[in-house]
This record gives C-alpha cells, structure tokens and sequence, in this order.
C-alpha cells in the first residue's frame, strides 16, 4: 500500500493567459515590498519582492551600489523559481510542485525566533495574510576569530517556507556585501512516499531496489528533487547589451587552460564535470564588469523521459526574455511552447536583447531511518560571483 500527503492536494490550473498574472512594477522605495541593507564596507544592495500563487516570492530590480560608491550597478530584472520537478524512482509518481500543486499558495507563517533579529515581512496570498517573508542581515565572523582582522563577511538573507505535501521547501536568497550572490532551496518535512511491506517478503525485495527500509513495516521510497531557477540578467544601465561567455577548463599536459567562448545564440548547456565550466555574464562587449554562474553543488544529474521531460536534459539554459516563458515545465501556452526545452530556437541571436539564463540543480534523495518521522534538512545552492565591479 502506497502512502502519500498529495492525495488530498487538488490543483486547478485556470488557462489565463500570463499576461494577467505578471505584475506591471516599478520598484519604488516608498513601496512595502521594497528591501534596502547597508553593510559595514559601505556596499548596498536593493530590490522589490513580489508574489504570485505558483512560485510564491520573486525578486525584481535587484542592484547593487560597491563600496565607496554612490551609483548604484543593476545586475537583474527579475529571478524566480521557475520548477521544482519531483520525479519518484517507481516511474509511478511525478510532481511538478511549483505548478501543479500552488508552491506559492503553500507559503506558511515563519515564527519570529526563525527570524531572529530580521524583519518579519506580511505576504497577501489568495486566501490570508501571512508573515511569510524573514528579511536578515547575517554576519560571518569567520575571517576575525581566525585571522584577528575585522570582519566585513555579510549578507542580507531572505527566506520563505512553503508546504507541499508532506514536505517543507525553504527558498533562501543571499546578497553579500561583496556583491557575491547565491541562491538555494532547503527540503524538509516528512517522506512523501512510503511503501507497506510487513510480512510481504516478495514486496520488500522489489522495493528495497527502489529505496530504503526505514522501519520493519515500510520502505521509503527514493525520488530526485530538480530545482529550476530562472535569472533575468540586466547588467549595467542597459538591458538589451548583456554578453554570454562559456569558460570551459581543459588538461593540457600538467597545465589547466581555459577556453573562452562568446554565445550568440539562445543555446543549452550541460556541467561536464571532466571538462569543467562555467559561464560569464557581461555588462557589454566594452566592460569587464560581469557576473560569473558558478555549477553547484548537484547531488545526482536526473535526465527525464525523452520528450515528455525534455526539459530536465540540460543543466543551463540561454534565452531570449518572452514574458510567457515562465517555467521550466507546465508552462502556460507559450506560442506553443509548454517546457524550456522549447524555448530554445538554435537560430535565435541573443545578440543586443534581453537576456534569460535558467539554472538547474539536482538532488537524489534516498531516505534513511533517521528520517522518519521528520527528516533533517537537504540543501543545494549555487552562487553568482561579481567580477570586477568595483
């Protein structure tokens, strides 16, 4: 017997064209979704939130102003959670929990002592008004305890929680004083699926291949977490002037050189960790000032059903910005385009336009007896890492 919290979950997806449910902003510091934090060092950094019922809170005209600076240096439109895809190793269950089942809508109340000295911040969802949003200054005093030397390791935190199904996911997004940027998702909760197998020795040894024995009378059942985020880069005082460059490492001999390669057009990219790489976003052809996409830490690399999960193929997608291209999968009728596998045209410059980069993380999660009935918390982040900015 199958035991699973999504049973009771029921999703209406409305066909309502995006356009209705992206929000026309500007971000205005005398708006309640506005966010400033000063640091020490004198860096600043700035945005607006906003919510919708799928993804729940996303970020919007993000800058950042250096040290001894007073101009402050865009560096993104708009980045939200764009899937999180949670295919289960039975090849039975598969959810698409940002779409399918109301990520946003799942937000819940963040108890004030999880947000200890931070601001607690009111998010109006469909049905109630919640104190969804902890927004932290954090201060690292790593560098002083060990060097003796003043620390200006800070950043300012923002996190959510939202509940879907049994599990808990904590979206977290940090901006550190050194213009550093790195964006993560916390699971938690309680296992989703677990299969009855007391006194059904046949039915524990074809489950065990596809998980793990946490009790006498139960197997957890295995599954992957694909976290997809989507990243409206807009470097400097010019949207539509964003450079991509692909940085690719190889041996050669005892030496490691890197390749550079400028990207024209909308393209897909995978880690090859053999041959390492990664990706440099830069303000325009003239500047040096850019932001390079460092691969993170990617528990296992799932590759989906061929063409019903194109989508999880890649590890890093570039696109043109269109508005209805949303999500990674479920995506609202896009010229008929359903998944970022579409969105890719190979023809399509990106050259002189308004750039996207989506960025995908994997997670295998195999359950253990510890688990149960509350498992610890799994958590993957990559990070976006300023180059000469100031």
């Amino acid at each position: 017997m199958f035991t699973s919290m999504r049973f009771w979950i029921i999703s209406f997806v409305f066909a309502i064209p995006y356009l209705f449910l992206q929000m026309v902003y500007a971000c205005n510091p005398a708006d309640n979704n506005y966010i400033h934090e000063d640091f020490s060092n004198g860096a600043q950094w700035s945005m607006c939130w906003e919510f919708n019922n799928d993804e729940g809170i996303y970020l919007t005209d993000i800058t950042y102003t250096p040290p001894n600076s007073n101009a402050p240096f865009r560096v993104i439109n708009e980045v939200n959670i764009a899937q999180i895809f949670v295919p289960y190793d039975d090849g039975q269950n598969r959810f698409h929990d940002v779409t399918t089942y109301d990520f946003g809508d799942g937000i819940i109340a963040i108890k004030p002592q999880n947000c200890a000295d931070g601001k607690l911040i009111t998010v109006s969802t469909m049905y109630e008004d919640i104190r969804g949003l902890c927004q932290r200054k954090v201060t690292d005093t790593t560098v002083h305890s060990i060097l003796n030397k003043l620390s200006t390791s800070e950043l300012l935190l923002l996190f959510s929680s939202h509940q879907v199904g049994a599990y808990n996911y904590i979206p977290e997004w940090k901006f550190y004083s050194n213009g550093m940027i790195e964006f993560a998702i916390g699971a938690t909760g309680a296992l989703e699926t677990v299969v009855n197998i007391h006194n059904h020795p046949n039915r524990e040894e074809k489950f065990r291949k596809l998980g793990w024995k946490i009790d006498n009378r139960t197997v957890g059942v295995s599954h992957v977490h694909n976290y997809f985020w989507r990243i409206d880069f807009a470097l400097g005082d010019n949207e539509n002037d964003d450079v991509v460059k692909l940085i690719q490492y190889k041996k050669q001999g005892n030496k490691t050189i890197a390749q550079w390669h400028d990207i024209a057009v909308e393209s897909r990219f995978n880690h090859k960790e053999d041959n390492y790489r990664g990706w440099l976003i830069q303000e325009n052809a003239h500047s040096d000032k850019s932001y390079y996409v460092e691969p993170g830490d990617s528990g296992h690399r799932f590759i989906g059903i061929k063409k019903k999960e194109a989508f999880t193929r890649n590890d890093l997608y570039i696109t043109n910005d269109i508005a209805c291209e949303r999500y990674a999968s479920q995506n609202y009728a896009c010229n008929n385009k359903k998944q970022l596998s579409d969105f890719v045209q190979s023809n399509a410059s990106i050259e002189n336009k308004d750039i996207v980069v989506w960025y995908s993380l994997t997670l295998h999660h195999i359950p253990r007896g510890e688990e149960s009935p509350e498992m610890d918390m799994h958590r993957n982040s990559f990070k976006l890492i300023p180059k000469n900015l100031y």
